[in-house]
């Protein structure tokens, strides 16, 4: 049921933004790069499907500057209360700065739903030292389905990503562009809008930058970014005794901005030049004339400053910064917005740990259903006779 569409990019990252924090860890899980994922299977018992468990499917990114050992794994313990299960994940790329990779054991079959904790613990191969690096907070819904026949099909879980709207980030690559990866929840059958159709003005300090020569939009990458079509079906009978499996859609975006930044001869041609600009930025996308998106950060010394965020915790790729973002409450990008989860803590269960993050969190206001009503009853291992809600 899951229809995954990524976009690959190179990580080609200015190594002069590289620069190590001073308490950072030697070695660490990037904060943007985490991904979960469930992997559902179903069996059947005299004609009626059942759901014996799911398996987590985990994306990381191990970074930092402590040497990795042969035959290390990074475990990810699923927990209510209790451990419930251990995904172990051997990790890649030894020679690497980092290890960048996807980890599942279809053979889990994982009994829960609702609030699951999973605790990502680095043991190393050489010593068994086992060092414990996050400690991530799951939603995993259950998306009910119904045969042809109304006879119950198997349930989905999914780990929900609707808490990952304020997730957004600028990035500079070795090309002296800046990307803007963007996360939005649209209707299913609409993707990004084109963005020979959008517009971004940006401001710095209150005053607004005259637009470039350049056709930043013919500069643009298009695609979806690390995000997939998720499923979030129920089946329901209404007055004419009908039933639907219906979905929605988390997905992402990344833009080349018309900024640019670095030597003169290695600047993009009619982008704003981050040099010539230091202050406070506030850039506003707009489609045919409406808002989708407002995002403000911080310029300094030709470099982006990190979000206060970072500086609390928040650990991203080199180079990177968390943007300041605004939805609008009837941005076009958007069918569902859950204010809730968001507020509660992103990037999978991370609090907000500074007011800047907590304001950002707290101006978001609701949109929509990001989740339809989950059973009263689910019975892993067992046929469903009816979904009841």
């Amino acid at each position: 049921m899951h229809r995954a569409v990524w976009l690959v990019l190179p990580l080609m990252i200015v190594a002069s933004q590289r620069v190590a924090a001073a308490d950072e860890p030697p070695i660490w899980i990037d904060d943007s790069g985490a991904d979960f994922k469930i992997e559902n299977t179903f069996d059947t018992l005299n004609g009626v499907q059942f759901n014996p468990g799911w398996a987590l499917k985990v994306h990381y990114v191990l970074r930092g500057s402590a040497k990795r050992q042969q035959g290390s794994t990074l475990k990810f313990v699923i927990k209510q209360g209790k451990v419930t299960s251990e995904l172990a994940c051997a990790v890649p790329n030894v020679e690497t700065d980092y290890a960048d990779d996807w980890c599942s054991e279809p053979k889990q079959q994982v009994k829960l739903t609702g609030d699951v904790t999973v605790d990502a613990i680095y043991v190393d191969g050489a010593t068994d030292v086992a060092t414990p690096l996050r400690t991530y907070k799951l939603k995993v819904m259950t998306a009910t389905q119904i045969r042809g026949n109304m006879v119950p099909a198997a349930s989905q879980q999914y780990v929900s990503w609707q808490g990952r709207g304020l997730e957004n980030y600028l990035i500079p690559w070795d090309s002296n562009t800046i990307n803007l990866w963007v996360r939005y929840a649209p209707p299913y059958e609409t993707e990004v809008p084109s963005v020979l159709d959008t517009a971004m003005f940006c401001s710095v300090d209150g005053k607004l930058l005259e637009a470039g020569s350049a056709d930043w939009s013919r500069h643009t990458v298009r695609g979806r970014m690390g995000m997939e079509d998720q499923v979030v079906a129920r089946a329901y009978e209404d007055k004419k005794k009908t039933m639907q499996n219906e979905y929605r859609k988390v997905a992402g975006a990344v833009f080349q901005m018309p900024i640019t930044f670095g030597p003169a001869d290695k600047q993009a041609k009619g982008y704003w030049v981050l040099d010539d600009h230091p202050g406070k930025w506030e850039c506003k996308w707009k489609h045919k004339g409406k808002l989708l998106r407002t995002f403000r950060f911080q310029v300094a010394d030709g470099k982006l400053v990190p979000h206060p965020e970072q500086l609390a915790g928040l650990r991203l790729r080199p180079g990177m910064i968390l943007v300041e973002t605004e939805i609008p409450a009837d941005s076009a990008l958007d069918e569902v917005v859950a204010a809730d989860e968001i507020k509660n803590g992103s990037f999978f269960g991370r609090p907000w740990a500074t007011p800047e993050g907590k304001a950002m969190a707290a101006a978001v206001k609701s949109r929509g259903t990001p989740h339809y009503p989950q059973p009263k009853k689910l019975d892993f291992g067992k046929p469903v006779p009816k979904w009841t809600f």
